[in-house]
């Protein structure tokens, strides 16, 4: 009681002015209607904004969690691809009901971290891990593009080495004239990449679109690449190709990491080829 006391003495002075100023305001907003009617209308401003400010910010959250649910949505419509499915009969004509098994499916993944500085450190990190069925060599894409390979992972994240990495090849098609080569990064530019391996006899022109050529376990066939934009005739029986990339890696949020649900077999057939 006596501390209470000690603070109306220290500060009474302080409380009674802005008592009296709060008294004062009132009755100058209650009984005058101009000023009524500009308090009115500042408190509203005021008040509206910071509802604006609280919805936005629900909203934002709200528009997040539906982004999700889209980006797990979107995984599972392309599950259903064609390119994902493998023909397990050879019966074309017929096609029964269990001739076509799941070959890949889709897993949705957040970029959380990338490392974009050219040579061998161009690489991304995203939230899934191991215990979302991610494992290395996995092959990592969005909707109209490859981004890497898996190259490390953890229980709850995974690195991925981009297309960018001079170490990483991609098995890709030119599907007008059924060739395919190796795409590689070779420094230009982070939007031009160099396809490999295709024969002089083969007519190239620009224009043709890019895509995965299936042949190896990472990606399905047909994912979309690029376009040509330079081919030339080079002194070792293969073109000098460059391809402008259908998306711009460098800005990408949101992936798909690719489980080959057959890649265990696939991989075992091929350790046995290199054992022999």
């Amino acid at each position: 009681m006596g501390g209470l006391l000690q603070l109306f003495i220290r500060y009474g002075g302080i409380l009674l002015f802005f008592l009296l100023e709060g008294i004062c305001f009132y009755l100058i907003v209650q009984f005058n209607q101009k000023q009524h009617q500009i308090y009115l209308s500042t408190s509203n401003y005021f008040i509206g904004t910071a509802l604006d400010r609280y919805n936005s910010t629900i909203s934002y959250f709200s528009l997040y969690k539906q982004m999700e649910a889209l980006h797990a949505e979107n995984a599972l419509l392309r599950d259903s691809l064609d390119n994902t499915y493998y023909m397990s009969s050879m019966r074309m004509d017929t096609f029964p009901g269990d001739s076509l098994i799941q070959a890949y499916r889709h897993i949705p993944a957040n970029v959380i971290s990338k490392s974009m500085f050219g040579g061998n450190s161009n690489s991304i990190t995203l939230d899934r891990g191991g215990m979302h069925g991610v494992k290395p060599g996995q092959g990592v894409v969005v909707k109209d593009g490859v981004v890497g390979i898996v190259v490390d992972t953890t229980r709850h994240f995974s690195r991925v080495m981009t297309i960018y990495h001079r170490a990483c090849r991609i098995s890709a098609s030119i599907p007008k004239i059924n060739q395919h080569g190796s795409l590689v990064y070779k420094g230009d530019s982070l939007t031009v990449m160099s396809l490999d391996a295709i024969p002089t006899h083969a007519d190239v022109e620009t224009g043709y679109i890019v895509e995965t050529s299936g042949f190896s376990h990472k990606f399905p066939k047909g994912i979309k690449i690029g376009a040509v934009t330079f081919a030339q005739k080079g002194s070792d029986n293969n073109y000098n190709i460059r391809v402008k990339l259908a998306t711009d890696i460098t800005t990408v949020q949101q992936v798909y990491i690719i489980d080959r649900l057959m890649g265990d077999e696939w991989e075992q057939l091929e350790r046995r080829e290199n054992e022999q």
